[in-house]
């Protein structure tokens, strides 16, 4: 029954029908307390697929509170180095970034990395999520050198893992190509960014990460020469008629529009292109 009400979960998630997967795994969390009892490894299971639901749709402070629950669980269930403690450890730092709660965050990344490379070596293909997390919040922080660094070795083990044209590839060189853009070296950017476009382009993915991926192309290339910037000006129109049409990525589309604006795209182009597609 748990099994079948997770599916659901999972399967109602993928079409946007939130608050009936929340209310999925709610209740295969429920049964499986009753069934298992509260502190079987299985109920982390499904408190771990509540939290990151609970992300997915912004109720941090709760997505934190299952995670930290679903830690304990595993703690106790296997001890504090198996790799299903890093798995939560992951999720709880996700949790606590989104909340601002940087120091934590970092915290939860470095303790499940030193657990999977504990367990698997320097090169197992785990490690990449946590490696771009930890990269993400130093990059955030200002640290461009050690982020880039993270970066990298977490496309190195990707790509060693999976080739060349795996999707997830395309997450790491955007945030490469983001980070040369944080230290003023936009040039360097565009190889990173361009492989990430070509990767979206060719392969059936989340439409977001094409859009983010031509955003930060087309920041790249305005930085560096005004015969790029024709190109760029596009790129930053496609990114932005990507975000305008998934309903959960406004903050994306307000950076699109004040990058836009700031280069001297017409506010009122915007607007009417945004009126043009309200329903009526």
């Amino acid at each position: 029954m748990a099994n079948a009400l997770t599916n659901l979960g999972i399967a109602h998630a993928r079409l946007g029908e939130y608050a009936q997967a929340l209310e999925d795994h709610q209740r295969a969390l429920l049964v499986r307390e009753k069934s298992l009892g509260a502190d079987h490894p299985e109920v982390a299971a499904s408190l771990n697929n509540l939290g990151a639901l609970y992300a997915q749709v912004g109720r941090f402070e709760d997505a934190l509170a299952a995670h930290e629950r679903a830690l304990s669980i595993r703690r106790a269930a296997f001890g504090e180095d198996h790799p299903q403690v890093a798995a939560s450890l992951s999720n709880l730092g996700l949790a606590n970034a989104r909340l601002g709660r940087d120091a934590q965050a970092r915290s939860c990344y470095e303790g499940g990395i030193a657990i999977y490379e504990n367990a698997f070596g320097d090169e197992h293909p785990e490690l990449v999520a946590l490696l771009d997390s930890l990269a993400t919040l130093l990059l955030s922080a200002g640290e461009h050198d050690r982020a880039l660094s993270l970066f990298k070795r977490a496309l190195v083990i990707n790509e060693k893992a999976w080739g060349a044209d795996h999707l997830l590839n395309s997450v790491l060189l955007v945030n490469i190509g983001k980070t040369k853009i944080e230290q003023r070296e936009p040039a360097e950017a565009i190889a990173p960014l361009e492989r990430a476009v070509n990767l979206r382009e060719k392969r059936e993915g989340d439409p977001a990460d094409l859009a983010a991926a031509r955003f930060e192309l087309a920041r790249a290339p305005w930085d560096t020469g005004r015969r790029w910037r024709e190109r760029a000006l596009r790129l930053a129109l496609q990114a932005r008629d990507a975000y305008e049409r998934i309903e959960t990525r406004n903050g994306e589309l307000a950076n699109v529009d004040a990058w836009l604006a700031l280069r001297g795209w017409p506010r009122q182009k915007m607007a009417s292109m945004r009126s043009a597609r309200a329903p009526e």
